[in-house]
Parts: structure tokens; C-alpha cells; sequence
């Protein structure tokens, strides 16, 4: 039963999503075949998870990834509207 939980939670609207947990390449290709989000950018957070921002441009959803070293991924947010802002980099940070 958690097992068919778990697929229908991989396939929520990434607008919807509440935080989903699943192997990291798994949730990536449901992003990617079901919504066209690629990904946008990535960084480390302060406990050395990855955070991945997946977008599509044409529709403007957007995803927020969270993964923990042995790959296990969560959903932390999605929504719609997504706009593209180019900041200026810091000083001291090649770009």
C-alpha cells in the first residue's frame, strides 16, 4: 500500500506537491516527462543537500528538489509563474 501511495504522490502537480520523498533519478524523470521542467540551478545547502530548481520556461512551473547524499530526493515546493531574474554576481565570485 505505501508503495502505490508513493507513485501517486511522484505524480501530483508540482504546483500541489506536499513534500514527496523518492529515489532522486525517478522523481527527475517524472519531472521531465511529465511536466517538461528541466533543470534551472542547483547549490548546497548548509547540511550538504543538494537543492535542484526545476523549471518549464513555456508554462512557468517550477520544482524544488531536496537531496540527501544517498540520493534520496523529496519534493519541497512547486509552484507556477516561475520568472527568470539575472543577478549580478558578488565580488569575488567568478562567473
Amino acid at each position: 500500500m505505501i508503495k502505490y501511495t508513493l507513485l501517486a504522490l511522484l505524480f501530483v502537480s508540482p504546483a500541489f506537491a506536499e513534500v514527496n520523498c523518492a529515489n532522486h533519478n525517478l522523481i527527475v524523470q517524472n519531472l521531465t516527462n511529465k511536466y517538461n521542467e528541466a533543470l534551472f540551478g542547483m547549490g548546497l545547502d548548509n547540511n550538504q543537500n543538494l537543492i535542484e530548481i526545476y523549471v518549464n520556461p513555456e508554462t512557468g512551473t517550477w520544482t524544488a528538489l531536496l537531496t540527501k547524499p544517498d540520493m534520496n530526493t523529496c519534493i519541497v515546493s512547486g509552484g507556477t509563474n516561475f520568472v527568470s531574474v539575472q543577478a549580478p554576481l558578488k565580488s569575488g565570485i567568478e562567473g
